[in-house]
């Protein structure tokens, strides 16, 4: 298999796993500043872990290595009762120390891949900045192509969406009200009816 095709999959699969870990941390039904604490703690002892590692047993180990544990981490999360707060929390850090390893070391082994010739290259000052502002830019423009989305009613079907840019209904503002009747409202005319025929006798 392609080298470069490897580093390409190796840096989606860290980025989606870091990323997603993140945003599992909000669905973990705890208290949501703690438990992105509590998973952005775990990343200094990864960096040492790094540190230690890399020089004794190599890169490509430890690169695989990590990278199971997360995916063992994100596999036994889908098995832990959501009563098991701390359980979930506990494996959710185990995977996102685990994915911060891979991550750093994904940069590491990417650049040690290059050629000399490549890494050692020199290369303008402005040109890195003139790519970001052309994708910038880019991106920018592309987004006035989206349709707006305040105070329109969300599509409820794909037809929807895809009509969602041709007309954008407003939002109805309704407000439902529930009238509920009690047992001694009901049984008032059966009241009044033997109140009356008592005060007749």
């Amino acid at each position: 298999m392609d080298e470069g095709a490897v580093q390409r999959d190796m840096r989606f699969t860290s980025s989606v796993l870091y990323q997603g870990l993140i945003m599992h941390m909000g669905v973990t039904g705890g208290n949501l500043y703690l438990d992105f604490f509590y998973s952005a703690l775990v990343e200094f002892p990864a960096a040492f872990i790094i540190l230690v590692t890399i020089e004794r047993f190599g890169r490509l180990y430890p690169l695989a290595g990590s990278n199971l544990v997360v995916g063992a981490a994100c596999f036994l999360m889908i098995f832990i009762s959501h009563d098991l707060h701390w359980l979930n929390i506990v494996v959710a850090c185990v995977g996102r120390m685990g994915i911060t390893l891979a991550f750093q070391m994904v940069c590491l082994v990417n650049a040690e891949l290059y050629p000399t010739f490549l890494r050692l290259m020199e290369v303008w000052q402005g040109l890195p900045l003139i790519l970001f502002a052309a994708l910038g830019l880019v991106a920018g423009g592309m987004t006035l192509l989206l349709p707006e989305t305040k105070g329109v009613a969300l599509p409820e079907t794909i037809k929807d969406a895809e009509n969602l840019r041709r007309k954008a209904k407003p939002k109805e503002n309704k407000i439902y009200l529930q009238i509920q009747t009690s047992e001694f409202n009901s049984q008032a005319p059966e009241r009044d009816a033997s109140l009356g025929t008592g005060w007749q006798r």
